[in-house]
């Protein structure tokens, strides 16, 4: 079992906003957001579903890394309290309560409560997306932003330009059979 978070965000209301592309970088995202808000486009930029801890952790890891943090050193020590993941921590918090542009449900909301919230067309970007909510997002049954979604890299941390995606892997394996073990492998070791 793999799994991995997606960057999506509803194409429909960016082109409404007359926005050409999907924001580059957090600061970008903070922009679009607020403007999308203020058009009426959206009602925040963002829900998250951080009532459950991995989520949060699974956030604030991704925040970390972009901003250049790591959460342990070279010898396995935490690093939480290092200036890079600080920053992150309070980006964070600023995305809430200082720019405003995330949901502020985010604080009790499941993972199913904010997909629903993004399905429903409520928010324009959905930062933690896992792979099934692009189906969803496809079924007019459960959807209301049909055919407006797509993915875009996630974007760059603020103070260094750093990217960082989130992938869970529960399990790596390499098949018996597999016509390239070698590269297999290097990229287990990578990830």
């Amino acid at each position: 079992n793999n799994d991995m978070r997606f960057f999506m965000y509803n194409a429909r209301m960016l082109k409404e906003a007359g926005i050409a592309d999907p924001p580059l970088t957090w600061n970008e995202l903070v922009e679009q957001s607020r403007r999308l808000m203020a058009a009426g486009t959206a009602k925040y930029g963002f829900i998250e579903g951080w009532e459950m801890g991995q989520a949060l952790a699974n956030a604030q890891t991704v925040f970390a890394h972009s901003f250049g943090g790591r959460l342990l050193d070279e010898r396995g020590n935490p690093t939480l309290d290092s200036s890079e993941c600080v920053g992150a921590l309070q980006f964070m918090v600023d995305l809430l309560h200082k720019y405003r542009i995330v949901d502020p449900a985010s604080l009790t909301s499941s993972q199913e409560v904010s997909q629903n919230v993004f399905l429903r067309g409520d928010t324009a970007f959905f930062p933690q997306a896992w792979p099934g909510l692009y189906r969803y997002s496809r079924n007019p049954e459960v959807s209301n932003i049909v055919e407006e979604v797509e993915v875009a890299p996630k974007p760059l941390g603020v103070t260094k330009g750093i990217g960082a995606a989130l992938s869970l892997p529960e399990a790596l394996a390499i098949p018996k059979t597999s016509k390239h073990p070698d590269e297999a492998w290097a990229f287990i070791q990578f990830i």
